[in-house]
C-alpha cells in the first residue's frame, strides 16, 4: 500500500500534466477521478495542512478579496463549518487566532472552505487529504456535497479513509507507481483483488464494519 507521503503527491503531479478526454480520482493507493477535459484552464489545490492567520473568518476565507457574501457563505456550508459558525460571537466577523488554535479540530473545516470558495470557477479541483481531522460522519457528508457542487468538474482527491470510495465514479488502484487494477467500487471488492484485500483490512482496522453507499 502506498504510504501517505507518496498518495498526497499525486494531486500536484497533476497540476504539470494534460490529460486526454476520460476519467479520473485517486484515493491513498487508490486513484478515483471525475470528469477531465483535455486541458484545464485553470486549477485550485486545497491541502490538508491548515494555515490559519490571525484575522476575520470571512477574511480566512476570502484573503479579503472582495466577493459577494454568497460565494464565501456557500463555501462556508459545503466545508460543513456553518454549525461552527453559529456558535461563534460574531459570525463571520469573529476573529479568528493565528493558526486557528482557538477553532481545534474544526479548523482543517475553515481552510478547506478556503479552497471551495478559490475554486468555485476551476475547472479542476485538487484536495489533498482535506478532512483528515474530521470526524466520519463530517467527512461523508462534506464529499457528498462539494463532489456534487462540482459535478460538471473534474475533481482529484487524494484519500486515505476508504469508506469514502463508493462515492467517486472510477477507482484506479496504485502498486509501485503503477495502475494495478480499476473500474468502479462494488466492482472491485467482487473482483477480489488488491481493492477488495485493503478493504478487508481497513474493516479490521475500524473495529467494526464499515458501511458505505447506506448498505
Amino acid at each position: 500500500m502506498w504510504a501517505r507521503a507518496a498518495a498526497a503527491r499525486v494531486p500536484y503531479v497533476l497540476l504539470r500534466w494534460t490529460a486526454r478526454p476520460g476519467q479520473l480520482k485517486f484515493a491513498a493507493m487508490v486513484c478515483v477521478c471525475l470528469k477531465v477535459s483535455s486541458t484545464w484552464r485553470s486549477h485550485h489545490i486545497a491541502s490538508q495542512d491548515p494555515q490559519l492567520f490571525n484575522d476575520t473568518v470571512e477574511r480566512n476565507v476570502t484573503f479579503g478579496l472582495e466577493a459577494h457574501e454568497t460565494p464565501c457563505l456557500e463555501a462556508i456550508e459545503l466545508a460543513r463549518f456553518a454549525p461552527v459558525l453559529a456558535r461563534l460571537s460574531r459570525g463571520v466577523a469573529t476573529n479568528i487566532a493565528e493558526k486557528g488554535v482557538n477553532l481545534r479540530q474544526a479548523k482543517q473545516r475553515l481552510v478547506l472552505a478556503r479552497g471551495l470558495f478559490f475554486a468555485r470557477d476551476s475547472e479542476l479541483v485538487l484536495l489533498d487529504e482535506p478532512t483528515s481531522s474530521v470526524d466520519t460522519y463530517n467527512e461523508r457528508l462534506i464529499y457528498t456535497g462539494v463532489l456534487n457542487r462540482f459535478r460538471d468538474k473534474c475533481l482529484v482527491s487524494s484519500i486515505h479513509k476508504l469508506h469514502l470510495l463508493d462515492l467517486f465514479d472510477q477507482i484506479y488502484v496504485l502498486d509501485g507507481g503503477k495502475i494495478v487494477e480499476s473500474g468502479e467500487f462494488y466492482s472491485l471488492l467482487k473482483s477480489d483483488g488488491a481493492l477488495a484485500r485493503m478493504w478487508k483490512q481497513y474493516q479490521v482496522g475500524a473495529g467494526d464494519m464499515v458501511s458505505v453507499g447506506g448498505e
